[in-house]
């Protein structure tokens, strides 16, 4: 199986250097056992200045999961958080159509 989560939140950093710090421990607090960042790098989503991190972990019954989360950030601290996790077997497929939902997502 594989799922989004989409959510806006409040009170992210205004300073791009604390984004990273921000964006990290947002995902780490994920309740999924053996949680482990394996890449993470600020880029440009839809023109706004965001942060993508990619994760590995434990889903139910051990099996090996694959995670993304994109934070685009806006004004006053407000933020668009997209998640998607599959099974790590059905990560290569399943990459591209979460990155076409974070896509046609506009904050209005």
């Amino acid at each position: 199986h594989a799922y989004m989560i989409v959510s806006i939140g409040r009170n992210a950093p205004d300073a791009p250097d604390a984004r990273p710090r921000f964006a990290r421990n947002m995902l780490t607090s994920a309740p999924l056992p053996d949680l482990a960042i394996t890449s993470a790098e600020a880029m440009r989503i839809n023109g706004g200045q965001g942060y993508e991190v990619r994760a590995k972990a434990k889903g139910a019954g051990g099996a090996p999961l694959a995670l993304v989360q994109w934070l685009r950030f806006g004004g006053g601290g407000s933020f668009l958080r997209v998640i998607g996790v599959v099974g790590k077997d059905r990560w290569d497929e399943m990459f591209p159509r979460f990155r076409a939902v974070r896509d046609g997502l506009d904050a209005r």
